[in-house]
């Protein structure tokens, strides 16, 4: 009833011209987690221990937030990566934040948190303030990392955006971001990191230092990678 009583209303206000498509846009976000533990068995198709998943615990885990906008020129928003660091350092050492089509941040958990939303506001290559002054209106989910606060209210207001929840615990049947969207660049993700992972095993890429022999683990391939992995799965579900 809820689902049906935000699907009508939206219509209503579209069909008014109280919302204006080219004024919508949605965010949503999703976790990933790489495991590179499973020795020479990783590439083989089946085996899951090496894809990555959705929200578990383990490994390195890093997040995506993906938006879209709406209108006939909807498009997919440069993608913003949560990357994780005990104090949620920005920029990490060793790791500029200038890969094209990509920006990021951390957390020490490398899930969303109200301070990074805050900053993911403010990110000039994902969020810039309509041209015509016009405010902007954010469709958004319920997780606890998207509470307002203080700094993300003032944040919204410096870029002239005004957030909206969709109802609780049905945002799988009403966001659009997430049941097609992400999922085409999981699919994008999937097929390049897996393509990555039979390049570290033919080149013998294991971690180790060579004197005491190898773990069994592939050799990390450093958040610049997954950095432009996230960059080209994004451009890759528009295309493939």
């Amino acid at each position: 009833m809820s689902v049906a009583q935000h699907l009508g209303l939206l219509c209503g206000q579209f069909q008014s011209g109280r919302l204006d498509e080219n004024l919508v846009e949605n965010i949503d976000e999703t976790h990933f987690l790489i495991n590179m533990d499973n020795g020479r068995t990783l590439g083989f198709r089946g085996d899951t221990q090496v894809k990555y998943a959705d929200v578990v615990s383990g490994s390195q885990g890093m997040t995506m937030v993906v938006k879209v906008t709406g209108s006939v020129h909807a498009k997919i928003g440069t993608p913003f990566m949560i990357f994780s660091n005990a104090n949620c350092s920005y920029p990490i050492n060793n790791v500029p934040d200038n890969v094209l089509g990509v920006c990021y941040r951390t957390t020490k958990k490398a899930f969303i948190t109200s301070a990074c939303i805050a900053q993911y506001y403010r990110e000039h290559r994902v969020n810039r303030p309509d041209s015509d002054g016009r405010s902007i209106i954010l469709w958004l989910d319920n997780a606890p990392g998207h509470n307002q606060t203080p700094e993300i209210e003032q944040a919204l207001r410096d870029i002239k955006y005004e957030v909206r929840q969709f109802p609780e615990n049905n945002t799988h049947l009403v966001q659009p971001a997430d049941s097609f969207v992400i999922s085409k660049i999981k699919d994008a993700w999937t097929k390049r990191w897996e393509l990555k992972k039979m390049e570290l095993i033919k080149n013998s890429e294991w971690q180790g230092d060579g004197t005491r022999g190898t773990s069994g683990a592939l050799k990390n391939p450093g958040k610049r990678y997954f950095l432009q992995l996230a960059a080209d799965s994004v451009v890759a579900s528009l295309l493939e």
